[in-house]
């Protein structure tokens, strides 16, 4: 039953990390998908010592002491920032330190900022 419980746990986070929600919230969820095998990992890991008799406390209690459920806290973490990392790094440097506003806006400024004009023109923005 464990074992079920945990595998099942494993396949919403991979339909999870299908979604479009996960798109929206980072830019790069593929760093997620180490989450799924550090699940996968440590379900049959706490399995396998529940069943040879090692685990003596609560299995939360358990997961806070174990070494390996530790490192495996810590991967998942490290996917997690990889994941927001991405975000923050993998942006495209804009030309000559322009930034155009997604909207509206955004052809007229970015026209601009390729053409060169970054500062003050008599030419309108609204064409």
């Amino acid at each position: 039953m464990m074992l079920a419980s945990g595998y099942v746990s494993v396949l919403i986070m991979a339909l999870y990390l299908n979604s479009q929600t996960v798109t929206k919230l980072y830019s790069g969820p593929s760093a997620l998908w180490g989450i799924c095998l550090v699940l996968l990992y440590w379900t049959s890991w706490t399995a396998m010592v529940a069943h040879r008799g090692g685990m003596h406390d609560d299995p939360v209690v358990f997961a806070l002491k174990d070494r390996t459920s530790q490192l495996c806290l810590l991967v998942a973490g490290f996917a997690v920032a990889g994941a927001n990392l991405t975000r923050l790094v993998g942006r495209p440097a804009s030309p000559k330190g322009c930034r155009a506003p997604e909207g509206k806006l955004h052809e007229a400024l970015t026209e601009r900022c390729r053409s060169g004009r970054t500062g003050r023109s008599r030419k309108p923005l609204y064409g």
